[in-house]
């Protein structure tokens, strides 16, 4: 009987100490949605306003602006005959485009107004500057096409949460590839735009986040972006419709390619046989050295259009050399 009455007791102290603790509240916590998209659409505006800071008085912004204002210029896009030149600076505050006809010349601003503006191209027959433009930093850029002259803008496409980026002018200038999220949010399909009749037409649908590496003849040499670097390599005949794997495919590596003067070689750029990014022949499955063993990486490379020279570029030390095969 004691053992059962101190059981008892037991049993009553416990469910009167588990009666004192605080119950948890049944509210659910306030969810958080976390990121998602890009651009003005990936946090609210009530969001935004908690961090914004206070707008400076225009005595003290003016002060401020005058010891920044140092702006430069990028490289440049040169015209087929060499006499003139495209580039954009942040010069007016926002990149827009300028104009340069010679060397020692008087730049010609050719844009204007508060949004991002680039030329991303200019057409072989030195007519129209390809136009890269996004509206209130959403991320979102358009493309148009602008006489080198200046003047208006034509819309080549340009939709709201859509982006829309040149992969490459035709030779005869009759063409302007782009790629677009316009079917899907999450992957990008590729259009030709006809400049002369202005109307767009699908080329490439499949699913993945499709770019175009290089081209020769009717061929295209493709990426499929898996990462923020890992990509899959394919070939694509425009005529039969046929997308062939290449390169990269059941790998998370790091490749960049382009068509190599031979038949079926393709040249490639990765770190995956070494430490070190080199440029290497690949050709029926082998991958090939070209560039020479160094303790640095192989920034950049590139092939001219008589697809005769090899250009490369190393970063020794935290300093470019330019090297050509």
């Amino acid at each position: 009987m004691k053992t059962w009455a101190l059981f008892v007791v037991v049993l009553s102290s416990v469910a009167f100490a588990d009666s004192q603790q605080p119950q948890p509240s049944k509210q659910q916590p306030p969810s958080n949605p976390g990121y998602s998209g890009h651009g003005a659409n990936s946090v609210s505006e009530k969001e935004i306003a908690k961090y914004l800071a206070p707008q400076l008085p225009d005595t003290v912004a003016r002060r401020i602006q005058t010891m920044l204002d140092v702006r430069g210029a990028g490289g440049g896009i040169m015209t087929a005959k060499g006499d003139r030149m495209v580039f954009n600076t942040r010069i007016t505050g926002t990149s827009q485009i300028w104009r340069q006809d010679g060397p020692m010349k008087f730049a010609i601003q050719l844009t204007g107004g508060e949004d991002r503006t680039a030329a991303v191209d200019i057409t072989p027959d030195d007519r129209w500057i390809v136009v890269s433009r996004d509206v209130g930093g959403q991320e979102n850029p358009g493309l148009y096409l602008m006489p080198i002259e200046g003047g208006q803008l034509k819309l080549v496409q340009h939709a709201p949460k859509v982006q829309s980026s040149l992969q490459y002018v035709s030779d005869d200038s009759k063409w302007l590839y782009f790629r677009a999220n316009d079917i899907a949010e999450d992957s990008y399909a590729i259009y030709r735009y006809d400049i002369n009749a202005g109307k767009k037409e699908l080329v490439f649908d499949q699913k993945g986040l499709w770019s175009i590496a290089d081209r020769k003849g009717d061929q295209w040499l493709m990426y499929k972006q898996l990462g923020s670097a890992q990509v899959e390599i394919y070939s694509y005949d425009l005529k039969s419709k046929q997308l062939t794997p290449v390169l990269g495919q059941n790998e998370l590596e790091e490749y960049e390619v382009q068509f190599g003067a031979k038949p079926g070689q393709v040249l490639v750029k990765t770190n995956k046989p070494s430490d070190f990014r080199r440029v290497y022949s690949f050709e029926r499955g082998k991958l090939t050295p070209i560039t020479p063993e160094l303790k640095y990486d192989v920034d950049e490379f590139s092939i001219d259009d008589a697809r005769q020279r090899i250009y490369y570029r190393i970063n020794e030390g935290g300093y470019s050399k330019l090297a050509v095969l």
